[in-house]
């Protein structure tokens, strides 16, 4: 809102708490779509492999988790921030 004076103008801002809220609720947006596919498809992996006949090491399934994880939150910031 807008006020002007003889002597000066003030902007007096709304309450920004919609907005800190909104920004929370993306973060966890981005979370959930980017960490628990992630963990997901580790675990079929992790599952498939010794099927398979595959042994798959705890660092082979942390960098299969990162490498989703990214790859999904990069995506996912690419499609919300269009939306904003």
């Amino acid at each position: 809102m807008l006020t002007t004076d003889a002597s000066f103008t003030t902007f007096s801002a709304t309450t920004t708490t919609p907005v800190r809220r909104a920004d929370r609720d993306r973060v966890m947006g981005l979370i959930l779509m980017a960490v628990v596919p992630a963990l997901f498809w580790t675990a079929i992996v992790a599952a498939v492999a010794p099927l398979a006949g595959f042994t798959v090491s705890y660092t082979t399934l942390g960098l299969i988790a990162g490498g989703i994880g990214t790859f999904l939150a990069s995506v996912c910031c690419a499609v919300t921030g269009r939306a904003n």
